[in-house]
């Protein structure tokens, strides 16, 4: 750390020896004269000590107001002790010099012959002085008037007080933002790499005034703060803010980024600046402004209390971005023997533990604990061996496919792109046009998967669609982005333009991936879950008790509700004639008081009504835009995961 202290208070004790010493020289009394040395050497030193004690205090002083900044702890301590010390050992010092040096220099440069000239300074001040008797004799000749103003501008000081911003460290604008991702405990670098690309991608595309965008995966700065790979620090350098077009402060567009990021699954982001970022992490350990931890045994049930204490923090005025990391390793499943039990049942443990496995995976499947998207890592403890086997549950990517395309050059560039994400696509056919598509199907079992080029040779794809009841998952693959809203209404996964991207495939198959990998068939009714259902559907809220002005609830019907947002960190209704209500819940208990059927859950911002939606615009990216009968505050987007979800419910 530089510290630098205020020259001024460092020189204050030579300044008044050498005052002293001038003040006793240039006295009426030697006016005139020219001293010897033995007398000018004698006369410095009457000066000097004439103002050594008042010198002494007045250091003193100083010094008294810094002791208090010694005792500061915490951030603040941190940062002022060492500057509080400097200042006192350097003003010491110069006190030190200033009894000892000046004295022995100020016979060596002052003039012997003791005389005044009158300089430019001198008038100066015999003016201001000038000025001054007359402004004393005015107010000492005004008391009323003198007092009263003196009070007006009091008084008017401590309402300019009142309206002044205070800070005791302030946010400097560094210019730049810094974002750290956070992916689920136990994801591997290439995951990590994976996300922070798409990240990128999607920052730039949607930003143009993002001048580099830069990920360090795995690496940390700070010695104390260790960081895993499934951790990383996004640098994004901007442009001037003279330049920016779609945010009009640095609140507005970090809100906007995270909006953006809103897409990118399976990550949290955490929006800071560089230096701020650094020094959080040196001063607390933490990279945000506020820290709170939670401590105790059990993951689970800490991941579960601090989802719930941040929705509370969320409401705290101020608070913009609330982040739950989780703290977890790889999940394990472990089996421990009964060695006892083994023993008396004369059972070998190389023979149990494959059995043990086997239901322990299955036991995994049928309660759908096991995640699909990472690899399940089962650990056997028995006389200090174990055994790791990869995740038997891990959906097989690709499969049989048929490719439905005219152009021979977008034929090869997807084929390429295929062999590049993923060996094991086997391709079953290749067709260019309706009628070979349709005499295709007609002629071979269903594929598990369709790679789908919308203009062809004879006509549209949706002819296809039209004629053969296709049960596997679609991707389409065009060149023109105003068919995506129809494409969805068939079995598709994935809308993606030419050229075809080794990224835009990979995401496909990854959304593939959580979708199970094909089209689920029907099932026959759960007349259980029906009964469950229509007892839960009694119990959905018709009317809210809404506070008003005063001591009053007001009844506000659910049916005049054309959604619910949040605004200020408070949750507001607008019915259909505009007017707002103030709710004391929070948008996810609204979300289990409401009916699915009627409400949806857009964002975490909002939640509209079925009957309030006018329309549903395509949006970048593959998101989608609802727009209302009634005027929002915003525009209300719907992320690319959601997508699927809005239409199923729409």
């Amino acid at each position: 750390m530089r510290i630098t202290s205020d020259f001024g208070i460092v020189v204050d004790g030579s300044i008044v020896i050498l005052e002293g010493i001038l003040a006793h020289i240039y006295g009426r009394r030697l006016m005139g004269r020219t001293l010897s040395k033995e007398e000018m050497d004698a006369e410095v030193e009457k000066g000097a000590g004439n103002v050594v004690r008042s010198t002494t205090f007045a250091v003193l002083i100083i010094l008294i107001v810094f002791f208090p900044i010694l005792t500061l702890t915490g951030i603040e301590g941190k940062y002022f002790t060492p500057m509080a010390k400097t200042l006192v050992f350097c003003i010491i010092g110069a006190l030190l010099l200033s009894l000892t040096y000046v004295p022995m220099m100020a016979p060596l440069f002052l003039k012997r012959t003791v005389s005044v000239k009158p300089t430019l300074v001198d008038r100066f001040f015999e003016k201001l002085n000038r000025v001054y008797r007359r402004t004393l004799d005015f107010c000492l000749s005004h008391v009323c008037g003198t007092l009263v103003s003196v009070f007006t501008l009091l008084i008017f000081s401590f309402f300019l007080f009142t309206r002044l911003g205070a800070e005791f460290i302030p946010t400097l604008d560094e210019g730049d933002f810094a974002m750290q991702m956070t992916l689920p405990a136990g994801s591997s670098l290439s995951r990590s790499i994976e996300v922070s690309l798409e990240a990128e991608k999607k920052l730039k595309q949607d930003f143009p005034k993002i001048k580099h965008v830069v990920a360090k995966i795995g690496t940390a700065e700070v010695p104390t703060d260790p960081m895993a790979v499934e951790d990383a620090d996004v640098m994004i350098v901007m442009k001037p803010f003279s330049e920016w077009t779609s945010a009009s402060s640095r609140a507005e567009m970090v809100e906007k980024m995270k909006k953006s990021l809103e897409t990118v699954e399976g990550a949290e982001f955490n929006f800071s600046q560089p230096i701020q970022l650094r020094f959080n992490e040196l001063m607390t350990g933490a990279k945000a402004d506020i820290a709170i931890k939670l401590y105790g045994e059990d993951m689970t049930e800490l991941y579960a209390k601090a989802k719930e204490a941040a929705k509370f923090v969320e409401q705290v005025p101020g608070a913009a971005d609330v982040l739950v990391e989780q703290a977890m390793g790889l999940p394990q499943l472990l089996v421990k023997y009964d060695r006892s039990k083994i023993a008396r049942s004369r059972t070998d443990v190389t023979e149990t533990a494959p059995m043990a496995l086997q239901l322990l995976v299955e036991n995994a499947v049928k309660h759908n604990e096991i995640s699909n998207r990472r690899p399940l890592t089962v650990s056997v403890i028995a006389e200090g061996d174990t055994v790791e086997v990869s995740n038997p549950l891990q959906p097989k990517r690709g499969g049989k496919t048929l490719i439905i395309e005219d152009e021979k050059a977008a034929l090869r560039n997807l084929k390429a792109v295929m062999q590049e994400v993923d060996t094991d696509f086997e391709i079953v056919g290749e067709v260019d046009s309706i009628f070979d598509g349709v005499e295709w199907f007609r002629t071979h079992p269903m594929p598990e998967l369709v790679f789908m080029d919308i203009h062809l040779a004879d006509g549209s794809a949706f002819d296809i669609c039209a004629q053969v009841d296709i049960t596997c998952p679609i991707i389409f693959t065009t060149a023109y982005d105003e068919y995506a809203l129809r494409a969805f209404k068939v079995n598709s996964v994935a809308y993606l333009l030419k050229p075809i991207s080794r990224t835009d495939l990979r995401e496909a198959m990854h959304k593939l991936e959580l979708l199970g990998g094909q089209v689920k068939e029907e099932k026959q009714p759960d007349l259980s879950a029906i009964i469950r259902s229509l007892k839960k559907e009694e119990n959905y809220k018709t009317h809210f008790l809404v506070p008003v002005k005063g001591d009053k609830l007001l009844p506000v019907s659910v049916e005049a509700i054309q959604y619910f947002y949040i605004s200020n960190g408070l949750v507001k209704a607008v019915d259909s004639e505009g007017k707002e209500f103030v709710f004391s819940q929070s948008l996810d208990e609204l979300a289990e008081q409401l009916n699915p059927h009627d409400f949806f859950r857009a964002n975490r911002q909002f939640i509209v009504s079925r009957k309030a939606v006018s329309d549903i615009s395509l949006w970048f990216n593959g998101r989608l835009a609802i727009n209302l009968k009634v005027p929002v505050p915003e525009k209300i987007i719907i992320s690319k995961a959601k997508a699927s979800e809005l239409k199923d419910w729409f």
